[in-house]
């Protein structure tokens, strides 16, 4: 999980997408937290656009996921 969302963070970081009429939002982003207990934790805020019949077919949900690009992570997701 941890590799996906960071490796889609840094594809997508950079991209707006617009949710509400006159607002965008960045379509990943991760923000870095602290427990009470001192445990550092990342949360990940991802946007994923699906195709409309997603919501009246069973199955495999991920099937639905529209193809966003074909960027490389970079030297360091590739190993």
């Amino acid at each position: 999980m941890m590799y996906a969302s960071m490796l889609y963070n840094r594809i997508n970081k950079n991209k707006d997408i617009p949710l509400l009429e006159g607002d965008t939002v960045k379509q990943s982003s991760y923000q870095r937290f602290e427990g009470k207990d001192g445990t550092l934790y990342l949360g990940f805020t991802v946007f994923l656009p699906i195709a409309t019949d997603y919501e009246v077919v069973t199955g495999q949900p991920w099937i639905f996921a529209i193809e966003q690009n074909t960027a490389s992570g970079g030297i360091g997701f590739n190993s």
